[in-house]
């Protein structure tokens, strides 16, 4: 989710239920592609709608809030500043970690 430009959110699954249904519900577009023999589907969503989604499901997340807090939150600060940039890190940060 690295948004200097645009916030995104992506959910893959090799399940087509879980890119297709929220595609549905609250738009974006769902990608195919394999992997290890597998199809791989990929829901993602851009722009403000990512943001107001996030808004609505940060309370129901337990491993993914304090990325999608940044995502939310780091909008509010101009794409070339210092503090997004922070942001930015710290989400790049956090991408790292294994849950």
């Amino acid at each position: 989710m690295s948004f200097i430009t645009t916030p995104i959110v992506q959910v893959e699954s090799v399940t087509p239920s879980l890119a297709y249904v929220p595609a549905q519900l609250v738009g974006g577009r769902v990608t195919t592609y394999q992997r290890k023999g597998a199809s791989v589907f990929r829901w993602s969503l851009y722009g403000q709608s990512a943001v107001r989604v996030l808004n609505l499901i940060i309370p129901y997340l337990k491993y993914k809030d304090a990325q999608a807090k940044i995502v939310v939150h780091a909008g509010k600060y101009p794409s070339n500043s210092a503090m997004r940039q922070s942001q930015v890190d710290r989400l790049s940060h956090l991408r790292k970690l294994r849950y």
